[in-house]
């Protein structure tokens, strides 16, 4: 991902998190968002750990021209969303909000085991899940739709197509200002389950009030 689009990516993240700290400040301590980012391309990298919206300050997200490993993304993920990684602390909490980005197919057959194995996550499981498929080629080609479709919760409403610089900024930050002021309404409330620990045991767990918002986001970003 490179010129107008990662440039686009920017402006999206630069005009969407002044509105989520004022929606943060709205909400004040009944609804705690945090934002982390993930980019990857031939290697999966968290460049922003999980951190209180508050407190972040955008700073350019650079390409990476090194391909597109859903596999390595996935894995990082999949790390992520544990009670350790991705809130470690006691008490109630929201369904993550993830983003996909991805300008390409994804690259091998691995991704596909990783995929089942995330499936498993009741984080993952549980998450709002969405996917921008940016640029005509993405958007064209069967591989590379055929992963997003996979990875969204929810396949009519969950894939976004931005053919051009201009859609990707306006439809990255419409989707997410969209769902994260539905989730501060509603409360969050996804029912009473179990997170699975690294053990595979699960251990209670309460999604009835929500302390947390995840965005994870490159040539796939997860955000």
């Amino acid at each position: 991902m490179e010129g107008d689009r990662i440039a686009s990516v920017n402006e999206a993240f630069k005009t969407m998190i002044p509105t989520l700290q004022r929606i943060q400040v709205d909400v004040r301590s009944d609804f705690a968002m945090n934002i982390a980012i993930m980019a990857f391309g031939s290697v999966a990298e968290w460049i922003v750990p999980p951190k209180p919206v508050m407190e972040y300050f955008h700073r350019n997200i650079k390409a990476d021209r090194g391909g597109t490993d859903y596999g390595n993304m996935l894995r990082a993920l999949q790390e992520k969303l544990t009670r350790s990684q991705y809130i470690p602390s006691s008490g109630k909490v929201s369904k993550p909000y993830i983003m996909l980005l991805t300008d390409g197919r994804p690259y091998g057959s691995r991704y596909e085991s990783e995929l089942k194995e995330l499936e498993r996550n009741l984080w993952y499981h549980h998450a709002e899940r969405y996917a921008v498929l940016i640029g005509e080629k993405a958007i064209e080609d069967d591989k590379a739709r055929a992963a997003v479709r996979a990875f969204v919760s929810n396949e009519a409403e969950g894939i976004i197509d931005a053919a051009d610089a201009q859609v990707i900024a306006e439809s990255v930050h419409a989707k997410t200002i969209h769902t994260i002021k539905l989730m501060t309404q509603r409360g969050g409330n996804a029912g009473g389950e179990a997170e699975p620990d690294n053990t595979g045991e699960k251990k209670d767990f309460d999604w009835t009030f929500p302390t947390d918002f995840d965005a994870l986001a490159k040539s796939g970003f997860v955000f």
